[in-house]
């Protein structure tokens, strides 16, 4: 191929017949990644999401979310419900590698789109099908729209905390900023068709279910291993002990210290005061313990420092500090600048615009977008003439080669997951990635984690900030990994360490920049001791730029990169992200890893996937920055509101801290609410008989809808709402998850055996694929446990060897 090396994906061609932001967001992905993706819209005014709020200009309507998630596509119309409309359909996927769609499950028949009719139709294709609960299960045809989606994966029920909470601590809960939920199934889905498409040589078309639903329970996996662990959790009793969202003069900061270093350099960060010289300060349990205490002197010197000096000069000591940053902090940083992950892209009237690209580079380089999105239909001309009927994807001289629509080659009879055979060296810390890593393994990977006791995994150690008193586990992350344990320092250990690397096909780590430079186990190094090595790495704020080394954890990510700040009661503070957020970071960088690899397979050569978890963060809020960036408006917090929706909320059900949510976009779905609640008179109501006036009067409306739910369960409404046609789910707690029919029969959750002999719930593969499915099989490694099978057995070394090494401490 001769297309740039950090469009990993040039060459594919993708057809996507989508309407959500997951879907449009899974093509825009792909698109930045180089594939030609063809959005399909029907005829006319072209997809609805052109004209969601917020929008640019109101004649015509330019809405800000649109052209963020539809950038680097070509765009047709076809009006799939005549017959002539659906051929022409069948006619673009003929022609592409995958079918991204997200048509509910009742409407594909009729539209031809089933799987068993695509599958016959095209059997080398990937059909990747986007939906909020699912193709199968017993919710697979609920209606779903984010706030219903964020929910439903339990982490609605777990937001706000920290200073958000305590300063409204008897509101309903608040969600995620924008469209954080959809957009973490789009990035699922990326990963899943990208799998895929690495084994769609050897193993044809397949239909790929991807549960919007799934991903998030995945991405908020820490809640159900709390619950395996004998604690679930609540936004109450979850905040950090001390640090968080800190008030400052001229705005906010995000501070957390997990280490002794960290907080001793804290303490000298804020003048080290005499309060904080009482030796009882040192044993991280006091300091959990009176956390209330710290906070109450933080806040006080917070509240007369300036951001930027307390950002400055604390990253300058190793405190894990960042700003809440706005959309415009974000668009003239000299980090964002450095990275180049910024596009100009030409959107009428405002000229050139900068749109955020992706929150990774490869190979040292940014990705690009070099097309706005279009009218509907503009490339309907161009896409009939430029296409061949009969197209080649190129593979290098050690792959299979493959006709994109030969005869289907003769299948094995055995369903492996898509990444059997791949060896992952894992050198990952903490949760991004380690998540990252984990995600790789459960689509069959073998994953070596290389560990040392001098260096625990901080999930090995306790947690004081978290309010854990005893070690914490980790089993979501590590499990289905091998652990070795490894002293990298030493030069043994570091040979030992090459030798495995020159063995695998990809590397992890998550160490801040400069660490595996100086380890002498960095990209450049390790190139040379295999050639085609693809290498992810996974920090705070990339590997380059001037904040680059930057300490960071998962709610510094978000506050980082604009979503924190967005996040929260239109009259609160911003809002603590937590882990979330590193586990969508390390599901980027899985989907980016995969994405270069199977560059890697059609190519021979590596690649160097360099993730941002703060730029992720950035990735989530490319709308507000397009919007910011276009017409200089700075979008504020809005709590769970979403502009010109109504009803939007979560309210309350029977009983005690239980919430449902319910959201009515259309002018059809109120008048089936209405009478499902039975409210016909709400009908006609001056204040409801429009979108408008429901949006104007939509606290009188939620108090009203808010008197009939607490009367009945949040499962009652639920089936009421959703029989009804309207979009409406309980706020899940962990238990819920963890109990939920349809979660357990799709398998994203699943019952383990843990080596106490004690059966638990864990978060499988958050994917369904239909030949070559992905697997949870091995519980968590103790420390160490393969050091015999990697050592002995993969690398060589005799019992005498290992022995040797064993008394140097080079391997424990």
């Amino acid at each position: 191929m001769s297309e740039p090396r950090n469009a990993p994906l040039a060459g594919y061609t993708v057809v996507e017949h989508a309407e959500g932001v997951a879907a449009s967001y899974a093509g825009r992905l792909m698109a930045v990644m180089g594939a030609t993706v063809i959005k399909v819209e029907p005829p006319g005014e072209g997809s609805a999401l052109r004209r969601a709020e917020p929008l640019l200009t109101q004649a015509p309507p330019a809405s800000a979310l649109f052209h963020y998630l539809n950038g680097g596509k070509q765009f047709v119309t076809c009006d799939v419900e005549s017959a002539a409309g659906r051929r022409r359909l069948g006619e673009f996927i003929a022609r592409a590698e995958l079918l991204i769609d997200d048509t509910p499950v009742l409407r594909r028949t009729a539209l031809q789109l089933d799987p068993q009719t695509i599958a016959a139709r095209h059997p080398e294709l990937v059909f990747l099908s986007v939906l909020p609960f699912g193709a199968a299960g017993a919710h697979a045809n609920y209606r779903g729209y984010e706030l219903n989606v964020f929910h439903a994966g339990g982490e609605g029920y777990l937001m706000p905390n920290g200073l958000t909470l305590e300063t409204f601590p008897d509101r309903p809960p608040v969600k995620i900023y924008g469209h954080f939920a959809e957009l973490i199934g789009g990035t699922s889905a990326v990963c899943a068709g990208v799998a895929a498409l690495l084994v769609r040589d050897e193993s044809g078309g397949q239909f790929v279910d991807v549960s919007m639903q799934d991903a998030n329970v995945s991405v908020g996996c820490f809640a159900i291993q709390r619950l395996g662990d004998g604690v679930l959790e609540n936004r109450r009793d979850r905040s950090f002990k001390y640090g968080g969202v800190l008030e400052c003069s001229d705005g906010y900061v995000g501070v957390l210290t997990l280490e002794q270093r960290q907080w001793e350099g804290l303490v000298k960060l804020i003048g080290d005061p005499e309060w904080a010289r009482d030796p009882a300060w040192r044993d991280p349990l006091e300091r959990s313990r009176r956390g209330a205490e710290i906070n109450v002197h933080l806040r006080a010197w917070a509240k007369i420092q300036r951001v930027d000096d307390v950002v400055r000069k604390g990253q300058a000591l190793s405190v894990p500090l960042a700003k809440y940053n706005q959309p415009a902090d974000i668009l003239t940083s000299e980090q964002s600048r450095a990275r180049g992950n910024f596009a100009l892209l030409d959107l009428p009237p405002f000229g050139a615009v900068r749109v955020f690209t992706a929150p990774f580079r490869l190979n040292g380089k940014a990705l690009k977008l070099t097309r706005a999105a279009a009218a509907p239909g503009a490339d309907n001309a161009d896409v009939m003439r430029d296409w061949p009927g009969h197209k080649t994807v190129e593979l290098h001289s050690g792959g299979r080669s493959g006709l994109t629509h030969a005869a289907p080659l003769a299948r094995p009879t055995t369903a492996l997951p898509p990444l059997h055979g791949v060896r992952v060296a894992d050198f990952t810390l903490h949760a991004a990635g380690p998540y990252c890593a984990h995600l790789l393994a459960l689509l069959g990977a073998e994953c070596i984690k290389i560990e040392t006791a001098g260096r625990l995994d901080i999930f090995r150690k306790p947690h004081p900030v978290y309010g854990r008193m005893d070690a914490a586990t980790f089993d979501q992350v590590a499990s289905n990994k091998l652990s070795v344990q490894l002293d990298l320092k030493q030069p043994r250990g570091k040979a030992l360490a090459q030798r495995l690397v020159a063995m695998s096909d990809i590397v992890a780590e998550s160490f801040r920049p400069g660490v595996m430079e100086r380890l002498g186990l960095n990209y450049e190094a390790l190139k040379t001791v295999k050639r085609d090595i693809v290498m992810v790495s996974v920090s705070a704020s990339g590997q380059t730029g001037p904040e680059r080394g930057y300490a960071g954890y998962a709610p510094l990510f978000g506050a980082a990169g604009g979503l924190g700040t967005l996040t929260g009661y239109e009259d609160g503070p911003p809002t603590e992200i937590r882990h979330v957020m590193d586990h969508s970071t390390g599901l980027t960088a899985a989907m980016a890893t995969l994405a270069a690899y199977l560059r890697k397979k059609h190519t021979g050569e590596g690649q160097h996937v360099d993730v941002a978890a703060r730029e992720v963060a950035c990735g989530f809020v490319g709308d507000a920055l397009l919007q910011f960036a276009a017409t200089g408006i700075t979008p504020r917090r809005t709590g769970n509101d979403a502009p010109q929706i109504a009803p939007h909320n979560v309210y309350p059900g029977a009983g005690d801290d239980t919430w449902v949510s319910i959201v009515v976009t259309t002018d059809a779905e109120w008048r089936a609410f209405a009478n499902a609640v039975g409210q016909p008179e709400w009908l006609r109501d001056a204040r409801f008989a429009s979108a408008q006036a429901r949006w104007s009067h939509r606290r009188e409306l939620d108090a009203a809808i808010g008197a009939w739910t607490q009367s009945r369960s949040r499962e009652e409404v639920t089936r009421i709402l959703q029989a009804a046609g309207v979009a409406a789910f309980p706020s899940y707690t962990a238990q819920d998850i963890a109990d939920d029919p349809h979660l357990n029969e799709r398998g994203i959750i699943k019952n383990m055996i843990g080596p106490e002999g004690v059966s638990r719930k864990v978060v499988g593969p958050p994917w369904r694929f239909s030949h070559t499915p992905a697997k949870f099989e091995r519980w968590t490694p103790k420390l160490g446990e393969h050091n015999q099978y990697v050592f002995g057995e993969l690398l060589g070394l005799s019992a005498g060897e290992i022995e040797a090494l064993v008394a140097a401490k080079v391997i424990y």
